[in-house]
């Protein structure tokens, strides 16, 4: 999906990654550069995490606009991170950002939502050295915020640096084809206090749950979703914008996220929306006191958007002179899977050859089929149910043989 050779098999989260990656870059140059940038337009929970991080290993955080060239006069940055689609919700081309960030031998990483790389350039295509995110949205539930299996991705030359349990094809004694763990760089028991990181769970349930989505759904089942998330929220802006909204980005910028003025859109300030959907049980984000957002996932139905839009005209209906919204009325309800690309040239993914082209992302796209192929998975593990295996020791802890008896 990213196009980089190299992925760790899950770690906590998405801002865990962006902690895990900064660490790497840090390391990679001997931890002889101080200074480390971070994008104004990256997430807040992901700037917390990396503040955080750095604290403690006196890493010095540079916040600001990685469009300013002025950013690339300093020669003492290690590093530095964007995030597509930024936190406005724009998604951006960063490939004058990576390749300033590279000429300075600093690291480039990107947090991207795996969702959009069927449809944006890749960070391979935009020259990036790391890719992270969170593999939410394939398939994995929100539970309340967390936690979420998060990916970091990266450059051949990163490989033995990678946190995570790295899996690799093999071949077993019959010439089948086994997957085995080829890299555990991160496991403490390897490099005790020179660990490439402290880290000790990985989120490898939700991990297989976003794979078995990918297999079910396909590649092409995944760009399909993809589309109608991107459709849906350019079309809701759409209309939104003609009743008199104002928003940030343009249409052909947007993949998911609608973000709106709301003092230029009419309104005295963003509580004043916020605190109208809150009463409708629809929860918006507040970003300031300006300006609000709102996102489209894949669950989103056209009777959401029905609903969304005809709050937005009763919000502005002051002068009466709005009618109720009937989403059947538009030309693009019935269009939700089109082939049409909406981005800008220059944002677009131009190769997609290169993703989820093994047999298994082609073979199973029934319930009753995966349901049999997970079957068949689990007959190949042994377990305490068929066998006797040694327990690790963080179960030994908490399970001592007195508290088996019955």
């Amino acid at each position: 999906m990213t196009g980089l050779p190299f992925a760790n098999a899950s770690l906590l989260d998405e801002a865990t990654a962006a902690g895990e990656a900064m660490f790497l870059a840090f390391n990679s140059l001997k931890q002889k550069r101080k200074d480390f940038f971070v994008s104004s337009n990256i997430y807040p929970f992901i700037k917390d995490l990396l503040r955080s991080k750095a604290y403690f290993l006196n890493i010095n955080i540079v916040e600001g606009d990685p469009n300013d060239a002025e950013i690339f006069k300093n020669n003492n940055f290690f590093g530095g991170i964007v995030q597509n689609p930024d936190s406005t919700g724009k998604v951006n081309d960063y490939t004058s950002f990576a390749e300033k960030l590279r000429e300075n031998k600093a690291v480039a990483i990107i947090s991207v939502d795996i969702a959009s790389l069927l449809l944006t350039k890749s960070p391979k295509e935009m020259g990036f050295d790391i890719a992270i995110g969170s593999a939410q949205r394939f398939g994995v539930p929100m539970m309340n915020g967390g936690p979420h299996a998060g990916f970091l991705a990266a450059k051949d030359e990163f490989k033995r640096m990678l946190p995570g349990r790295i899996i690799g094809i093999s071949r077993d004694r019959f010439g089948n084809k086994a997957y085995r763990l080829t890299m555990q760089t991160r496991e403490q028991h390897i490099k005790r206090d020179k660990a490439t990181s402290n880290i000790c769970t990985a989120q490898a349930l939700l991990a297989n749950m976003s794979v078995f989505y990918s297999i079910f759904h396909g590649k092409q089942g995944l760009i399909d979703i993809s589309r109608r998330i991107n459709l849906l929220a350019m079309n809701l802006q759409s209309e939104l914008e003609k009743i008199g909204f104002v928003f940030v980005n343009k249409n052909n910028e947007i993949f998911d996220t609608v973000n709106f003025n709301c003092k230029k859109s009419g309104f005295s300030s963003s509580n004043e929306i916020v605190s109208y959907f809150e009463a409708n049980k629809i929860n918006l984000r507040k970003i300031n006191d300006e300006f609000v957002s709102l996102t489209i996932n894949e669950t989103t139905t056209l009777a959401d958007i029905e609903e969304l839009l005809n709050l937005f005209v009763n919000l502005k209906n002051k002068n009466g002179n709005l009618k109720a919204i009937n989403i059947t009325d538009f030309n693009w309800v019935n269009n939700t899977n089109s082939n049409s690309v909406t981005f800008s040239n220059n944002l677009r993914r131009e190769n997609l050859t290169e993703i989820l082209q093994q047999d298994i992302f082609n073979k199973y796209s029934s319930e009753t089929q995966l349901l049999r192929y997970i079957h068949f998975l689990q007959g190949k593990d042994i377990s305490l149910c068929n066998s006797m295996i040694p327990l690790g020791s963080c179960t030994m802890k908490l399970n001592s043989t007195s508290e088996l008896v019955n």
